[in-house]
């Protein structure tokens, strides 16, 4: 996928994520086709989609999306999108092929650790220790 001249690719564990996401809010949609969309899922996904193809393409290098340096060397090439709910989407970006690697999108169990203390950073970071890296 092509969006504002970058190509878009997407890890194994940011597509589980997000298909499963997308077929909740299809069920929604075939039990209430009039108000689905106000759905909360139904608002993670289309956030989720705007920030995809929309915001991180237009400019992956922002301020904004910067980590810092909480999660060590290992962590620094990974960018972070804060999404509402405290949901985060974290995607690697290379600037000579204008690549955008979407890694990991932050679900209902990875949310309720990170709101118990820093768990979600420390599952990611299990999660790409034992995946290929994109």
């Amino acid at each position: 996928m092509i969006s504002n001249e970058s190509r878009l690719v997407f890890h194994p564990a940011f597509a589980a994520v997000f298909d499963e996401l997308a077929t909740l809010v299809a069920k929604e949609k075939e039990r209430h086709p009039e108000s689905y969309h106000e759905s909360p899922l139904a608002k993670l996904l289309a956030q989720v989609h705007r920030a995809i193809v929309k915001e991180i393409p237009a400019h992956p290098e922002h301020a904004e999306y910067y980590q810092g340096e909480g999660d060590g060397d290992g962590s620094r090439q990974w960018r972070r999108a804060i999404l509402s709910g405290g949901y985060r989407l974290y995607f690697k970006h290379d600037k000579e092929s204008n690549v955008i690697v979407y890694g990991w999108l932050s679900d209902e169990i990875n949310l309720r650790k990170y709101r118990r203390s820093i768990e979600a950073y420390r599952e990611k970071a299990l999660l790409h220790e034992n995946t290929d890296q994109p």
